[in-house]
């Protein structure tokens, strides 16, 4: 019998096994995986043996590979606010503020910066954010990790932000003074809520009357206005007496009728800043009053009016409009 064909045969089973136990050690695939599901400072290695259904995965921190050990400084992180530096009063901002992190690494290289706003969630920094709230202390922290592993010690920096203006509320009364006068008393509360109140002030025809500095919430101002009675006079009278600066006669029969007063015409205007720089401001039409004499007829009493007139006094007859007080006695 020929042994030939037999010892060929197994040969080629020893073959087959060798090659088939070798599969188990050098045969795999490995691949890196970095999605966005992975964390930035972590790779992933899968290794998957051929010729089984079995997968090896193995994780490692960025930095621990061959060529990072000698790098043991963290990254350099600085922070860019815009605008660089308040654009309000008393180092307030009063508009949105843009925040933009850069960090470098001389040696591995930065993997990630981490910044946190307000003491709330860490995040990591993609691209330039922004600050629109308002608040008299935003505080911003963050830090970078270098692909060696190295974590920068955490940073800090704060702002205070009012956008808001304040509130203005406004009104007024009036105490007769003099003859032919009123003092007006403007009673302003203004009120803010983050900043606070630094001062309002007092305008007349666009020229600055008054400043009062403060808190808040009252402030009050008082202006002098002299005004002028404007009225129709008719009638019968007697005991004329004509000075300059009055007219005096006993009305037989005299009719009033009262057209109204006469105010020099200006324009109020109140504003109110805050301690950010923020101001509002709020006009007030021209003050009215009534007349101080009662329109109707008047018998028999003696009666006083301004030297300042248009029309006819006579003995027995009076026809003209008065410009002023009007004052009358029993």
């Amino acid at each position: 019998m020929d042994r030939n064909p037999l010892i060929g045969v197994c040969i080629c089973a020893v073959v087959l096994l060798v090659m088939g136990s070798l599969s188990n050690v050098v045969g795999y695939q490995s691949v890196k995986s970095s999605t966005v599901n992975d964390s930035p400072l972590f790779k992933t290695r899968t290794q998957r043996m051929l010729h089984h259904r079995q997968t090896m995965i193995t994780t490692h921190y960025l930095g621990e590979g061959k060529g990072f050990e000698d790098d043991t400084t963290p990254p350099i992180t600085i922070c860019i606010l815009n605008p660089p530096e308040p654009d309000g009063e008393n180092g307030w901002y009063v508009s949105k503020i843009n925040v933009t992190l850069i960090a470098t690494d001389d040696n591995s290289g930065v993997n990630i910066t981490k910044y946190q706003v307000d003491g709330g969630a860490w995040q990591s920094y993609l691209q330039p954010f922004n600050i629109t709230t308002d608040s008299s202390k935003h505080i911003i922290q963050y830090f970078s990790v270098d692909n060696a592993g190295n974590t920068e010690p955490t940073n800090s920096v704060s702002f205070a932000i009012d956008k808001t203006k304040p509130l203005l509320c406004i009104n007024y009364t009036a105490e007769r003074k003099y003859w032919n006068g009123y003092v007006i008393i403007y009673n302003v509360v203004a009120t803010d809520k983050m900043s606070g109140m630094n001062r309002t002030e007092f305008f007349i025809n666009d020229e600055l009357q008054e400043t009062i500095f403060g808190s808040g919430p009252y402030y009050e101002y008082q202006y002098l206005m002299y005004y002028t009675d404007k009225c129709n006079v008719r009638g019968l009278i007697r005991n004329r007496e004509i000075t300059d600066d009055y007219v005096k006669f006993y009305s037989l029969v005299v009719f009033v009728s009262v057209i109204g007063k006469s105010f020099p015409h200006f324009n109020q205007r109140f504003y109110a800043y805050d301690n950010a720089g923020n101001g509002v401001f709020e006009d007030i039409m021209q003050p009215t009053f009534r007349a101080s004499i009662k329109p109707g007829l008047y018998l028999f009493q003696n009666m006083t009016l301004p030297n300042d007139y248009t029309g006819y006094i006579g003995r027995f007859l009076v026809r003209g409009t008065f410009y002023g007080t009007i004052e009358v006695n029993q």
